[in-house]
């Protein structure tokens, strides 16, 4: 059974703005440098009528316990987003694959109006097929997850303040 993760974060600004922070693409470029990624490919950033479909191909540091890295010190993530408006709700669909580990996270984010301006809710499945170390490694990699939402969390705050 994968591990799930789910919580909220709290932004200032409604999501039409931050739609428009989504569509530009100076953003993703930022934003992976910001989270540290060792390189980033941005092989699909396409603006719809509907939304935005985005797909990265990324290089970051594995920062797992070493029993868990498979002898790696770097993964290469494929990440897809698909991203889609319904009057002033954003819903996306995600993807994560760890190329060449049999590991990854699938779910959803919503970006939804609240008082304060919006709530970006994240929830994720996080799915490590290893032997006997499945559940521990996913927790790992749920951490992770955890951080990197918390470092692009600040990453947006200040994008969204300074564009």
């Amino acid at each position: 059974m994968p591990t799930t993760i789910s919580y909220t974060d709290p932004y200032d600004v409604p999501p039409s703005a931050i739609l428009a922070m989504l569509r530009r693409l100076d953003y993703f470029e930022e934003k992976f440098r910001f989270m540290g990624d060792l390189s980033t490919d941005i092989v699909r950033h396409e603006v719809t009528a509907a939304g935005l479909e985005l797909e990265v191909d990324r290089v970051t540091r594995a920062n797992l316990p070493q029993v868990a890295r498979m002898g790696l010190g770097e993964n290469r993530l494929l990440q897809r987003e698909s991203w889609r408006a319904e009057g002033d709700v954003l819903l996306a669909l995600v993807r994560v694959d760890v190329t060449g580990q049999p590991a990854g996270a699938a779910g959803q984010m919503r970006v939804s109006p609240a008082p304060h301006g919006s709530d970006w809710l994240l929830d994720f499945a996080i799915r490590a097929k290893v032997r006997l170390l499945g559940g521990m490694v996913e927790g790992w990699i749920a951490k992770e997850f955890r951080e990197g939402f918390s470092r692009e969390l600040d990453f947006n705050t200040k994008w969204l303040a300074e564009h």
